[in-house]
């Protein structure tokens, strides 16, 4: 899960980047605008899920370090809590 929260990390800021080199307000709002109604939703729910999932393992990690939770079944369990909410709250998110 660690890999993941860098991975996660690394891919929003090369979709952050590639957005402010290659397109403009305008030309953004044009490619949205055009795209189909399946495809905005599925853009939308995996930009949250990836948000979520790094912003709730970067917390993990901050606990972490804070020297909590570092047993075996603290890992486990702070693993599947990070999983179980991101999961809630993709799906709470994409849904607004």
């Amino acid at each position: 899960m660690s890999d993941a929260v860098r991975i996660t990390g690394s891919t929003l800021a090369r979709g952050l980047l590639l957005i402010g080199i290659q397109l403009n307000s305008a030309s953004l709002v044009f490619t949205i605008a055009v795209l189909p109604v399946t495809a905005k939703v599925g853009a939308k729910a995996m930009l949250v899920f990836l948000f979520i999932y790094h912003s709730l393992g970067s917390i993990r990690h901050l606990v972490w370090d804070s020297r909590y939770a570092l047993t075996l079944k603290g890992v486990y369990t702070s693993g599947y809590a990070v999983l179980t909410e991101t999961v809630l709250d993709s799906l709470y998110l994409a849904t607004i």
